[in-house]
């Protein structure tokens, strides 16, 4: 496929997935209105809480959606990048939580090329699980005062991640489901 700088030049898309870095969605959102059409579903896949907020804002619900990917991938040696996570894919959701034929039919796409794609009911705590991970992950990496790749390139310290990651899971979820609630009294 031919790259193209101008948004304008491709027109309207069924799907727009946006991985820039979180301080680039601002800007970025409304550049990407010429793809927009009837149906469009903008999947973000940033790190942290905040990217379907900012896009609504700027292209509306009605084309957002919520989204999450999940990988541990690491540069093994030049040209090879090893995928550790037996969990990885991208999960995503409606705003409302409902089913949509959209999301059906974007699911189908990237299941048929290869890449685990999911349709959740629950757009925040898709976020949020995402993010207590990322916290955990973090915390252990700081710990080791190593990045993800060397961590999951040394046996030791994958066991140790791969320890703590079923350790914590049942803890994770509660405090999913507590922060889920708060936002839901908070609005």
């Amino acid at each position: 496929l031919p790259a193209e700088t101008d948004p304008a030049a491709i027109g309207p898309v069924d799907v727009v997935v946006v991985t820039v870095k979180m301080w680039a969605v601002e800007a970025l959102a409304p550049t990407l209105k010429p793809l927009l059409g009837k149906d469009t579903a903008v999947i973000p896949l940033q790190n942290g809480i905040d990217a379907p907020e900012v896009l609504a804002q700027a292209l509306g619900w009605e084309h957002v959606v919520y989204g999450s990917a999940n990988m541990n991938a690491a540069i093994e040696e030049p040209g090879v990048i090893r995928q550790r996570n037996p969990h990885y894919g991208i999960t995503v959701a409606e705003k409302q939580g409902n089913a949509s034929d959209r999301l059906s039919k974007v699911k189908a796409v990237f299941n048929g090329a290869g890449i685990s794609f999911e349709v959740g009911n629950d757009g925040p705590a898709l976020l949020w699980d995402k993010f207590i991970g990322l916290v955990s992950n973090s915390s252990l990496c700081a710990l080791l005062r190593s990045p993800m790749g060397v961590v999951q390139k040394d046996d030791d310290s994958w066991a140790l991640y791969s320890k703590r990651s079923e350790e914590h899971t049942s803890e994770l979820q509660s405090l999913r489901h507590l922060v889920c609630r708060l936002l839901l009294e908070k609005k």
